[in-house]
């Protein structure tokens, strides 16, 4: 049995939100859910597929993919994983929800820190391997489960481009290694981003500018 992804759009910021599941246990991953609407389509197709939320995984700490974390730890008990090197992140997202006009439930305090690159855990009964990718924030990681080839990807790569590097933490030098990293992977792998549609490793070095080997050189 293999692992199914079901994206969902939310917020203002189109981000993507994922329930990954297994049989009848899910992990939620980078929960950007913002409002009622789209906290219930996420809790209604869990309920609907008899899903049990047993870990939540953020890929990093930016105001679209934690506005939904309170959410998440009030209804399952679940802290959010997160590298150690984006703890200084997540700790601002309260000052950027006021900029930008969002309400932002204060954030967890619990949570668990990712600190080792490739350090590999079993999720849904196949070893993940978390993979330090930064350069969109300081301590972004990619979820990677080499069988069935799935590579969760948050800011790092999308279809046809990468994020952005001028938000605070960002870095030129860093994201360059860490896509050199990506795109090392099988080509085969299923790519799913933080914004966006699904795409491959192949495909991406096929026609994204920014895994040509002149770019990564």
């Amino acid at each position: 049995m293999s692992l199914i992804v079901k994206s969902f759009i939310c917020n203002a910021f189109q981000e993507n939100t994922y329930v990954i599941s297994r049989g009848k246990e899910c992990i939620i991953l980078d929960p950007g859910c913002s409002n009622d609407d789209e906290r219930n389509d996420i809790m209604n197709y869990m309920t609907s597929h008899q899903l049990i939320p047993v870990k939540l995984f953020n890929t990093h700490s930016h105001i679209d993919h934690v506005l939904g974390c309170a959410w998440v730890y009030e209804h399952y008990k679940l802290a959010p994983h997160i590298h150690e090197q984006d703890y200084i992140v997540y700790q601002a997202q309260d000052q950027v929800a006021k900029a930008y006009g969002f309400h932002l439930e204060t954030l967890p305090k619990e949570l668990v820190l990712w600190n080792h690159s490739h350090e590999s855990v079993k999720v849904l009964g196949f070893d993940c391997q978390i993979l330090e990718t930064p350069g969109h924030s300081p301590g972004h990681v990619c979820y990677y489960w080499p069988e069935p080839g799935i590579l969760m990807s948050g800011d790092c790569l999308f279809k046809g481009s990468i994020g952005r590097l001028d938000l605070p933490g960002g870095n030129h030098k860093q994201m360059l290694k860490s896509l050199k990293k990506l795109a090392r992977l099988p080509g085969h792998t299923k790519v799913y981003s933080g914004h966006g549609e699904p795409t491959t490793i192949a495909q991406e070095i096929r026609d994204n500018p920014y895994l040509q080997s002149q770019y990564l050189c």
